[in-house]
């Protein structure tokens, strides 16, 4: 037995002991001698404390460290989010076009108890979140459609212009993975569930995920645009589409019932607005994908490679190994089996290929990104180690994109497609390397990328302010304003953005001072971030706490149920968008300016092909770290009136 408390295992301090002890209490022992010092400011445990008390974990972001500065700013996390208003997105109330907003501004998100968010995700119209205590949010649309209104949220287009809290007792939330218009759940138990609605939460039940071997345990469950893949502890990758075959007729004639026993009206409880979804099992059969080829050795590992990681696009997933090897697989073959043509054969399922400029050192050292006789400016990575993937449909202009980074000061970004083959060269972006990226987000047109010192970066597309930068209307003459002044005053009295030039370099975000961000996303013409104070973590939110109680105000008259959000834009309205639009100059309007249609999003009226001047991220490599994010359709092309935001991006964030 040991004689001291020091003796003790320290995997068991670390884990069992420390995590039990007041802070307190923790600084005194960590007073006491150098071991329990350097013991109590690991970063191991800081971050299995923040996992354990703030629901907080590191699965979205390659962050490998600053985990205890991370714990001291949880105690009041901050939601920011900003771009189109459209669909009650922004849950601050605000719906029209016109009430976009280019820099960051509050959700009414303001749980009951004082409870902080821990994780936000973006959808196609819409937002989710999970609070330190495990319960899931949402605002805007989870599917946005054209028609008329409805009851409440067991519709899956109905509008919460307000965050609602979905009210599932007996449950904690862990994650959350958005598709364009559905999203996959997981909670502490290893549950999957499915929401094609917010008033119904479905349970994902099959013998291919029972958990009682490693073949049906799960490790990792993700969205694509219209699918949901889960990766087991052997490595095995199942895949199902909820708008596709049996499944889909599952659930369209569970949601018919579900929904004439349960409309899942919002209502008031404890000054939060709650929507109880129905709850029900939902039985799948998914597809299981083929096993991985002969991969040549990367590194030295236990058995074969496995895959330990997987990121989901549209019609394509990507994959990792604990070798380091990146693989790319076509998943239309696995979606035509799992919706069968009984009149045809179903297709063989397509293989995983393997990737080796995203993979290989000696092979992404070959790229013209490190050739000075190409015009490279990048010295070769001197390793490559990958350990993390985000995936990214870009759900415009026909490409799907995939990105890879590595961590640390000399982190590399690497960018590939739904093109990408084994012969394809990574794409680089230079302004991105050796900047300690931790992730990258994508939106329809616009980019984001999360650094370890708490900054992100956006470039890429106005779109409705999605890059967060400020009013392109008070920023001079240039990206992410106008190509000149004269366009710029011509335009002021009617907020058309459409003519805002194009964010070649990644621009930071002003949050404020003191300001770290420790989570980002991105879809459709939106995006969001997960910020805390480093300076005032004590300072009371007096912004959303007003925000909050006028959406209280609204929210509690008779009758309310969400909103169900009608555009006033159409052809033959005087306030229409399509009546007389603005001109621009036939010598200024082309050139490197983006078309965005009036009706941002996959298949929207109106909707114009987008043209790009700019590679969207492209990768260079020193290390690896793989994150892939998703972009959704989005919408709205008008910018909000004068004096609603704080300029071009700089001091602090703007107000609603």
């Amino acid at each position: 037995m040991p004689a001291h408390i020091q003796d003790l295992p320290v995997e068991l301090l670390i884990d069992n002991l420390l995590p039990a002890l007041a802070l307190r209490d923790l600084l005194a022992l960590a007073s006491t001698n150098k071991f329990f010092t350097v013991l109590v400011n690991d970063d191991t445990f800081w971050k299995l404390k923040l996992e354990r008390e703030f629901n907080f974990t590191s699965r979205e972001t390659a962050r490998s460290a600053g985990w205890k500065a991370i714990y001291r700013g949880m105690k009041k996390p901050q939601v920011y989010v900003w771009g189109a208003a459209t669909n009650g997105r922004l849950g601050n109330g605000k719906s029209g076009y016109y009430d976009a907003s280019p820099s960051p501004v509050r959700p009414a998100l303001k749980p009951a108890d004082g409870a902080g968010i821990a994780s936000l995700a973006a959808g196609g119209w819409s937002f989710h979140a999970i609070d330190t205590k495990g319960r899931l949010y949402a605002w805007g649309e989870l599917n946005e459609r054209w028609g008329g209104g409805s009851d409440g949220f067991a519709d899956s287009s109905e509008t919460a212009p307000y965050p609602i809290r979905l009210d599932i007792p007996e449950t904690r939330f862990t994650y959350v993975s958005c598709g364009r218009a559905h999203a996959h759940v997981l909670d502490s138990t290893s549950q999957i569930w499915l929401f094609t609605a917010w008033g119904a939460g479905m349970k994902l039940k099959s013998d291919a995920l029972d958990g009682t071997s490693p073949d049906t345990s799960l490790v990792q469950v993700e969205s694509g645009w219209t699918s949901g893949f889960a990766l087991t502890e052997s490595g095995a990758v199942l895949a199902w589409w909820p708008d596709a075959g049996r499944m889909d007729e599952n659930i369209q004639a569970l949601a018919q019932s579900l929904s004439q026993e349960n409309p899942a009206v919002a209502h008031t409880v404890d000054d939060e607005r709650v929507v109880t979804p129905s709850v029900t099992d939902l039985q799948i059969t998914p597809i299981t994908l083929p096993d991985l080829p002969q991969l040549p050795p990367l590194a030295q590992v236990p058995g074969n490679p496995k895959l330990v990681k997987i990121a989901a696009a549209d019609n394509f997933i990507i994959g990792l190994t604990n070798a380091g090897h990146v693989l790319k697989m076509d998943t239309r073959p696995a979606r035509e089996r799992f919706s069968p043509d009984e009149s045809t054969v179903p297709p063989p399922l397509a293989q995983w290929e393997y990737l080796p400029k995203f993979s290989d050192r000696s092979a992404i050292a070959a790229n013209s990104a490190y050739d000075a006789s190409q015009g490279g400016v990048l010295s070769p990575p001197e390793s490559v180690v990958i350990t993390h993937l985000r995936c990214s449909p870009q759900i415009s202009a026909n490409f799907h994109t995939f990105f890879a980074y590595s961590t640390g000061a000399s982190s590399s970004v690497l960018q590939g497609g739904n093109h990408t083959s084994p012969s394809t060269d990574a794409t680089i972006l230079p302004t991105l390397q050796n900047n300690g990226v931790i992730s990258v987000v994508l939106g329809d047109y616009h980019w984001g990328a999360l650094t370890e010192d708490g900054s992100l970066y956006t470039w890429g597309s106005y779109s409705d302010g999605a890059l967060g930068l400020g009013d392109p209307f008070s920023r001079p003459p240039g990206p992410g304003g106008f190509v000149d002044i004269e366009t710029r005053d011509a335009l002021r009295r009617t907020r058309f953005s459409d003519a805002v030039l194009p964010v070649e370099v990644p621009t930071k975000v002003d949050f404020g001072p003191g300001r770290f961000v420790i989570g980002a996303t991105a879809a459709g013409w939106h995006s969001g971030a997960l910020v805390i104070d480093l300076e005032h973590v004590d300072a009371i939110d007096q912004e959303v706490a007003e925000l909050h109680d006028k959406a209280l105000a609204e929210t509690t008259e008779p009758g309310f149920s969400g909103v169900r959000i009608a555009s006033t834009a159409h052809p033959g309205d005087p306030n229409s968008i399509f009546t007389s639009p603005p001109l621009i100059p036939p010598s200024r309007g082309g050139g490197g300016m983006f078309p965005i249609g009036r009706f941002g999003g996959r298949g929207g009226p109106g909707q114009h092909p987008i043209t790009l001047p700019v590679q969207p991220p492209q990768l260079a490599s020193t290390r690896g770290v793989f994150p892939f994010r998703v972009g959704f359709a989005g919408r709205g092309a008008r910018l909000g009136g004068p004096g609603r935001t704080t300029g071009a991006g700089t001091g602090d964030p703007a107000t609603s």
